[in-house]
């Protein structure tokens, strides 16, 4: 009988890790959009604290890929090879809004990369 309980319990647990995913579970989709929102804050946040731990490349890079997700513009000066400089209140304001509007986001799949649904 113990053996049973035993089976029927692991049974159950796997069951329920691998059954249809709830509304509240991310999705495939959602998890990448996530990450590469985070990912990208990261880099800045670690660039602030410390100057010397990313090129200008990555920084410029982070800063182009949130500007297009959210749509606001970043308080950096515009160069030849895009916009270096960012200050505090933009990484706040990238923050808010992604909160806020995070569900008008989507991944594309053809091209890797997020997208706002009103592209």
């Amino acid at each position: 009988m113990k053996i049973f309980i035993i089976v029927m319990s692991s049974w159950l647990s796997t069951y329920s890790t691998t059954g249809k995913p709830m509304m509240s579970v991310q999705t495939s989709d959602d998890y990448k959009i996530d990450s590469v929102f985070n990912y990208n804050m990261t880099l800045l946040e670690r660039f602030l604290k410390d100057t010397r731990t990313d090129s200008t490349l990555g920084t410029m890079t982070a800063i182009h890929v949130l500007e297009h997700m959210t749509g606001i513009t970043s308080s950096g000066t515009m160069t030849y090879f895009g916009k270096v400089g960012f200050k505090e209140e933009d990484l706040c304001k990238w923050r808010a809004w992604y909160a806020k509007n995070k569900g008008e986001l989507l991944w594309d799949p053809k091209y890797k990369v997020v997208r706002r649904k009103s592209y």
